[in-house]
């Protein structure tokens, strides 16, 4: 049985959409229903993300677990795969545990390599646990108390999305923060491995985003040698978001969907 929250859309082919850290299923609604025109398409609510429960430990190993979990719970025999970020590795680490349960891999602006040394997004975690979730009274609040920490709007609004509203009308974040905050060297690390997934993969990089440097092209194809990367221009390492088009140019030019 699968605990995670999840979307559904369309028919045919299963494709898994994972999103990153602190992301959640509704960042990936608008490409979720294109692409439902393809593939039976799954956005899952990664654990303590979302809609989906809260643990008490988070790792890669635990969360591409969850997803072997879904796909015995919606008896799927293979999958498309696609991750984000944080996702990415989750659907990097699945696809060399259970090489035969992944027809195609794609992944998005990170590399199989501990980000721990550029802490990308401790100030991040930082702002978000600072926000004085007791005393906030709207959305607008919180967007003003953030805006000092976080002068992106793009960025404020996709952590604004992680606020619902509890029983007595207060402020609650879905996430599980805590325990985000505590685990953050686990969800920077990667786990050195021997194994390889051969089939086809594709790596986006956003031109604009550091997260994959000409260094990691190597390693890269050590753990995937049958992969293409290609690089969206203009995009940061929201590239899909930055670069709705393009992007979904890229993943139909990959499936062959003309």
């Amino acid at each position: 049985m699968s605990n995670l929250f999840f979307r559904e859309f369309g028919s045919g082919k299963p494709l898994i959409i994972l999103h990153g850290l602190l992301g959640c299923s509704d960042n990936w609604i608008f490409h979720g229903k294109k692409l439902s025109n393809f593939f039976h398409v799954y956005i899952l609510d990664q654990m303590n993300h979302g809609n989906s429960p809260h643990s008490s430990d988070i790792s890669y190993d635990l969360l591409s677990n969850d997803i072997y979990e879904f796909i015995k719970f919606k008896k799927l025999s293979s999958v498309n795969i696609m991750g984000h970020s944080m996702g990415g590795k989750v659907a990097m680490s699945f696809a060399l545990k259970h090489p035969n349960l992944v027809d195609n891999l794609i992944v998005l602006d990170i590399a199989p390599k501990d980000y721990s040394i550029q802490s990308r997004f401790d100030e991040l975690i930082n702002s978000v646990i600072s926000l004085p979730i007791d005393t906030i009274e709207s959305r607008k609040d919180a967007d003003n108390y953030l805006s000092n920490s976080i002068p992106e709007t793009a960025v404020r609004s996709f952590i604004l999305k992680n606020l619902k509203r509890g029983n007595s009308n207060n402020f609650l974040w879905k996430p599980n923060i805590t325990l985000i905050a505590k685990k953050m060297t686990e969800i920077y690390s990667w786990k050195e491995s021997s194994l390889t997934y051969e089939a086809n993969t594709l790596f986006i990089k956003g031109e604009k985003s550091d997260y994959i440097s000409e260094s990691d092209l190597l390693t890269i194809k050590k753990y995937f040698p049958n992969v293409i990367i290609k690089k969206i221009r203009n995009s940061g390492h929201w590239l899909h978001v930055d670069s709705p088009d393009e992007f979904f140019l890229l993943i139909k030019n990959f499936f062959k969907l003309f």
